[in-house]
């Protein structure tokens, strides 16, 4: 039986048996994304109103990028497609990988438990991070359909979740580290939660502190001037008091070291930073 693997982080990619699959048909692989993620059927006016709206072709397009879609599926194509009647389908079975459904559904059972805040236990942080190994870049980066506006409205707003999921599991996975007190680790999380969102100050504030419960005062510092610079380049505007009160303590020394095993609850308590509330939803 062959493997369907499906790679929608980042830029589409979709492999069978390990062998790159080729689809220039960039209409056909947005209605393989489409179908894959929302994971629901559709009447076929409904899909060739979503890529070709307003266009009287619309259903012919429609037939063109689904033989172009079985055509790159192969001999799995009716096995993972249900194209029978008025409907679509896309079938994931056992032989079926798609890297988004994979991370929501490591989030969703992430979400199934209470844990206390800051916390995880071993299985949800095994989810967590094996969620975040699957996050190579944005949903579908780089692709774009300017002719289809609905489905442009759908990718963004598919994409923004995913980033707020990741931002969550992020900050969730750095507070494990710093629980016990693995401050490289929770460094390593939390320069990924800066990366994907350069302009949120929260995320700056944690990883300053985290430098300095590391011992690395200056890299704390030298993270605040870089901090400081973007702001202004980015929206001419300087850093919060928060970020600059927190930048003067840890120039003066004059926070706590947590010793032993903390959270990163703890180091905001100590620090006046603030993690993101997106966390309390793992």
């Amino acid at each position: 039986m062959p493997h369907l693997m499906v790679r929608l982080f980042g830029a589409p990619a979709i492999e069978i048996d390990g062998t790159p699959v080729v689809m220039s048909n960039a209409k056909a692989l947005a209605l393989l994304a489409w179908l894959a993620v929302t994971g629901k059927p559709q009447t076929r006016g409904a899909l060739a109103f979503l890529l070709w709206p307003d266009n009287i072709h619309a259903r012919t397009h429609l037939r063109g990028a689904l033989l172009a879609l079985r055509r790159a599926l192969g001999d799995g194509a009716d096995r993972w497609l249900d194209d029978a009647g008025d409907t679509l389908a896309f079938t994931p079975d056992d032989s079926v990988s798609v890297d988004v459904v994979a991370f929501r559904a490591h989030v969703s059972r992430i979400r199934a438990h209470a844990h206390p805040a800051g916390t995880l236990c071993p299985a949800c942080r095994q989810a967590a991070a094996e969620a975040v190994s699957l996050y190579r870049s944005d949903f579908l980066a780089d692709f774009s359909l300017r002719d289809a506006g609905d489905f442009e409205t759908w990718l963004a707003t598919e994409r923004e979740a995913l980033r707020m999921d990741l931002a969550s599991l992020l900050t969730a996975l750095a507070e494990c580290a710093a629980a016990e007190a693995r401050w490289d680790a929770a460094i390593d999380y939390s320069r990924r939660w800066v990366a994907l969102d350069p302009l949120d100050e929260a995320a700056h504030r944690t990883l300053m502190a985290l430098y300095y419960q590391n011992g690395q005062r200056s890299a704390a510092l030298r993270h605040f001037d870089e901090c400081e610079r973007l702001l202004r380049a980015e929206l001419d505007v300087a850093p919060e008091d928060e970020t600059t009160q927190l930048a003067g303590a840890i120039r003066r020394g004059q926070l706590p070291m947590l010793a032993g095993v903390q959270s990163t609850s703890a180091v905001e308590r100590a620090t006046t930073t603030n993690l993101p509330a997106g966390l309390t939803t793992l």
